[in-house]
């Protein structure tokens, strides 16, 4: 009875254990779906919100999102992670966001969204959603070419109503020499296939430095009067006036590639299916920032150092000789480097005071430029050779460098102690006269001595006729072979200069090849959007310089109809087009993309160039 009672018991426990273990693992994840309204309008945007809840890294998590094509249609995704530590425990989250067109009046159910994360499979439960009529409708459009007409006359007041670029400043009154940074934002509710600046405004009185963004530009969501705008930085630049007074930084214009939603008559099956965004109509569309209004101040009058030359920003200085102690006529290197935050590339330094007996050559200067963080830093380096031409114990006088120093709204001078250098004399020294020659008094005297000829010089037999050897044909015929390649050459220049066609055709395997590098470079880094970015350009790019297509137009749709009328092959074609939607659906939808999947892509592009060049 004892042997059987404590079986009994030990199975229970085992029991309870596995029971328990198996409510710690599917609760290890909190997978939530929600809708931002259950009733929506036809042709409104709705957004169905995936939240994943757990401890540990959710970057593995693989959503499995339900096809909807029946009743809306799928416009982009947007991501989001959190992280939090409380009492030595992460806890983890992770919002995805899917944007949606309703498509199709009445009831309709989104089924379970499926998620995997490592071994474990979690469902969200179904949302139900009511989608109805417009509460006021839009007149039907016109048969023909007048309804195209209307659209396209409506495409600029829809893209104006849902897309503006704003120049952001973070301050508007500075100092001379004070850095300002400028942000150039879009903020959009349609979705933008790609984008180009247009111009580079004329700063005038300011120096500028721009702060490179690597890869595509990051995304943020905000509610604006309760729509909601996806955000994304397009460029950053520092400036730095140079003069005072009320200044005007001008507008700057961005040009994007937008995807329009075409409407059409829903008469059957094809124009349903064509009426999804992705299929919709690409318009191109300039944007034109605000213009900005700046308030330079002068530098206060009070208290200006001598040496003042006009830095402006936060500074540190070091001073240093590579030695000593040295002997006559041997050359001491004296370093100064001015690091810090402000404009480096204007950095002036006081030329030091050295003996009278030093002979100092002109300093090398050197700049290493950090742009980082919409700041703009590095340090500045002065190397001076100098060369004591007499013995004995000589002091370097100390180097002073004067800022106006922006944490403190004052002025400031750095200064770094005198410097004492022993110089002994130098027994190697053959010259009778207490100095040796300076940089100013070395002469080429001239050469008076022959050397005897180590060589013996070639014979040749004496009977022998120059025109019967073979360098007399060379000399013969190669000015002609010279003509006729340079004529080819100039030929092939002007058609060059003439021909822009056959100049975009000829560099596009070079260009195409420079962005596969940046694509290469993005993959190993791990930058998902930068990789497919880079590759969509370099297959665009190829495509467009070879059949000279305008860059305004380097959209697929236009690509698509220039290979077809070239008559390449619909299977390269239909690979083309492929290509490019992978590209779109892994920089706007799926952020994430195994390295695998990237090797593959960036050897399919390589191998869809390659045919191309030879069918172009």
């Amino acid at each position: 009875m004892n042997f059987k009672k404590t079986t009994k018991l030990l199975l229970a426990a085992l029991v309870s254990l596995t029971a328990n273990n198996y409510t710690l693992r599917a609760g290890d994840l909190n997978v939530t779906a929600t809708v931002n309204s259950n009733q929506i309008a036809i042709d409104e945007q709705f957004t169905v919100t995936l939240t994943v809840e757990g401890s540990g890294n959710l970057n593995s998590i693989e959503p499995e999102l339900p096809n909807l094509d029946e009743f809306a249609a799928y416009t982009g995704s947007n991501q989001s992670s959190n992280f939090q530590f409380i009492n030595g425990k992460m806890s983890a989250s992770k919002t995805i966001t899917y944007y949606y067109i309703a498509r199709k009046i009445g009831s309709h159910t989104i089924p379970a969204i499926v998620v995997k994360h490592k071994r474990d499979t979690y469902k969200t439960q179904p949302i139900t959603v009511q989608i109805i009529k417009a509460a006021s409708g839009t007149p039907s459009q016109q048969q023909g070419n007048a309804g195209e007409r209307q659209g396209q006359a409506t495409s600029s007041t829809a893209i104006e109503d849902n897309m503006y670029l704003k120049a952001e400043v973070d301050k508007k009154q500075a100092y001379v020499g004070e850095p300002v940074t400028i942000s150039y934002v879009i903020y959009t509710a349609l979705q933008v296939t790609n984008y180009s600046l247009q111009n580079k405004p004329n700063y005038g009185d300011f120096w500028s430095e721009e702060i490179p963004i690597k890869g595509s530009p990051a995304t943020t969501e905000r509610v604006i009067n309760g729509r909601r705008f996806l955000i994304a930085t397009l460029k950053k630049v520092v400036l730095y006036p140079t003069s005072i007074g009320m200044k005007t930084v001008p507008p700057q214009e961005v040009e994007v590639a937008v995807r329009m939603r075409e409407r059409r008559a829903r008469r059957d099956f094809f124009n349903s299916f064509f009426d999804d965004p992705f299929f919709g109509r690409t318009v191109n569309h300039v944007l034109k920032s605000n213009a900005l209004e700046l308030e330079i101040k002068p530098l206060p009058a009070a208290n200006k150092p001598r040496d003042f030359s006009g830095s402006v920003g936060r500074f540190s200085m070091t001073t240093s000789v590579d030695k000593r102690r040295v002997k006559t006529n041997e050359a001491i290197t004296l370093k100064t480097i001015i690091s810090g935050e402000g404009n480096i590339r204007t950095l002036s330094l006081p030329q030091p005071k050295f003996p009278e007996s030093f002979e100092v050559y002109d300093p090398k200067v050197s700049e290493k430029i950090e742009r980082a963080g919409g700041k703009i830093k590095g340090s500045k380096i002065f190397e001076y050779v100098i060369i004591p031409r007499d013995e004995g114990t000589f002091r370097i006088d100390p180097i002073a460098f004067s800022y106006f120093d922006l944490t403190t709204n004052r002025y400031k001078t750095l200064s770094r102690g005198a410097i004492d250098v022993e110089v002994l004399k130098n027994d190697k020294q053959v010259s009778a006269t207490p100095r040796g020659l300076s940089k100013s008094e070395v002469k080429l005297l001239g050469k008076d001595i022959r050397y005897i000829s180590l060589t013996h010089r070639e014979f040749r037999p004496i009977d022998e006729k120059f025109y019967s050897t073979p360098q007399f044909w060379v000399l013969f015929f190669g000015p002609v072979v010279v003509l006729f390649a340079g004529i080819a050459y100039r030929q092939h220049q002007e058609k060059l200069g003439t021909n822009i066609a056959y100049a975009r055709s000829r560099k596009a395997q070079k260009v195409a090849s420079k962005q596969l590098k940046t694509a290469h470079a993005a993959m190993k880094n791990n930058d998902v959007g930068g990789f497919y970015a880079e590759l969509a350009r370099a297959l665009t790019a190829f495509v467009g310089n070879k059949l000279n297509v305008q860059e305004s137009a380097l959209m697929r749709d236009e690509l698509i109809k220039s290979l077809l009328s070239r008559g390449i092959e619909s299977e390269i074609v239909e690979s083309f087009d492929a290509m490019l939607q992978e590209c779109d659906f892994h920089r706007f939808a799926k952020p994430d993309a195994p390295e695998a999947a990237m090797e593959k892509a960036y050897q399919q592009v390589n191998e869809l160039i390659v045919a191309l060049e030879k069918k172009l």
